[in-house]
C-alpha cells in the first residue's frame, strides 16, 4: 500500500523535516523553526523517510523544489512520489517547470533528476571566510557606506531588480515581487552604498540559526552604472568588519561557478571554495510510474 504524501503542519512535522534535511545535508543544517517560518514555502512529507519543499522562485515559470530522502529509504519510490507532489504544487502556483539544486558530490541524486528530464543550468561554489581582526574600508570616492535603515529598502530592491537578471544562470531570472522580496528579507542585515543619498549597491548577511557564529553572505549587487569602481569590494569588507565586531567567527557564501568577477573578489578577500551544488531545471512530473 502506497504511503500518501502529506503537508507538514505540526511542530512534529517540521522537526521531522529538519532531521531529514540534516541527515542528508549535514554541512548545511537547519532548525525546525527555520523551516516552519520560511515565508511561502510548503513542505511535503512521505512517511518518515523523506520530505520536499516547494516555493515560488525567481526563475521565470519555475517553482523552486527540493526533494530529500534518507539514504536507507532510497530506490523505493519515495523521491518519485515527492517529485509528483512538488509538480502538483508548482502547477497550483501557475508554474510550468521545476528548479532545484543537487549537491555537487551527489551523483545518485543528479542521475535521479537527469532521468526525469532535468538539465544543468548552473554550478554553484561554496566559499568560506574565517573572521579575524577586520578593518572597515575607506569608501570609494563620492560613496557613503552605511547599515541599511527601513527608508533604504525600496532602493535596495531597485538594485536587486536590475542585478538579478545578470546572475550566471542558463535560465531567465528576475527579482521576486516587492512584497515577497520584503518578506523573504526579514532578519537580513543590509549594508548599502549611497551616491548622493541614492542606493547604488548593497550587500546582505543572513543568520544561520543552526550554525552559531556563522552568517551567510548572500547577494551583493551594484547598479550597472556604478560597477568597476570598487563598490562591491567595499561593501563586502564593510560586512566582514560588521560581522567580526558582532562576534561572529565565519562567513559562508554561494556563488555561481560562471560568476568569475565575484568568485575572484571573494578569493581576494580570503575566501576558500569548493563545489557546492548543481542547479537543475526540468519539467513537471505527473506520474511516478515508469520514472
Amino acid at each position: 500500500m502506497s504511503v500518501p504524501v502529506r503537508v507538514a503542519v505540526t511542530d512534529e512535522d517540521f522537526a521531522l523535516c529538519a532531521r531529514i534535511k540534516n541527515a542528508v545535508q549535514s554541512r548545511e543544517p537547519v532548525t525546525a523553526a527555520e523551516l516552519r517560518d520560511d515565508p511561502g514555502a510548503r513542505l511535503l512529507l512521505h512517511g518518515e523517510s523523506g520530505y520536499a519543499v516547494v516555493t515560488e522562485s525567481s526563475l521565470v515559470d519555475s517553482a523552486f523544489a527540493m526533494v530529500r530522502v534518507l539514504p536507507d529509504a532510497r530506490r523505493r519510490g519515495v523521491g518519485s512520489a515527492l517529485l509528483v507532489a512538488c509538480s502538483a504544487e508548482a502547477r497550483a502556483l501557475g508554474c510550468g517547470r521545476l528548479y532545484g539544486r543537487v549537491d555537487g558530490d551527489d551523483a545518485e541524486s543528479l542521475a535521479f533528476v537527469t532521468r526525469r528530464g532535468f538539465v544543468e543550468i548552473a554550478r554553484e561554489v561554496e566559499q568560506v571566510r574565517e573572521l579575524g581582526a577586520e578593518e572597515p574600508p575607506a569608501p570609494p570616492a563620492g560613496i557613503a557606506l552605511v547599515e541599511a535603515e527601513p527608508k533604504h529598502l525600496e532602493g535596495v530592491y531597485a538594485v536587486a531588480v536590475e542585478a538579478t537578471p545578470d546572475m550566471a544562470l542558463d535560465a531567465l531570472i528576475e527579482a521576486a515581487p516587492y512584497e515577497r522580496w520584503l518578506a523573504e528579507s526579514a532578519g537580513r542585515i543590509f549594508h548599502v552604498a549611497l551616491d548622493g543619498g541614492r542606493v547604488v549597491g548593497f550587500a546582505t548577511l543572513a543568520p544561520l540559526p543552526a550554525r552559531p557564529g556563522v552568517l551567510e553572505h548572500e547577494l551583493t549587487a551594484v547598479l550597472r552604472s556604478h560597477r568597476r569602481h570598487g563598490i562591491a569590494e567595499a561593501l563586502k569588507r564593510t560586512q566582514l568588519a560588521w560581522a567580526a565586531a558582532a562576534g561572529h567567527a565565519q562567513l559562508v557564501t554561494y556563488t555561481q561557478e560562471g560568476n568569475d568577477a565575484m568568485r575572484g573578489l571573494n578569493r581576494k578577500l580570503g575566501y576558500r571554495e569548493r563545489l557546492a551544488s548543481i542547479a537543475v531545471q526540468g519539467p513537471l512530473v505527473t506520474s511516478a510510474v515508469g520514472v
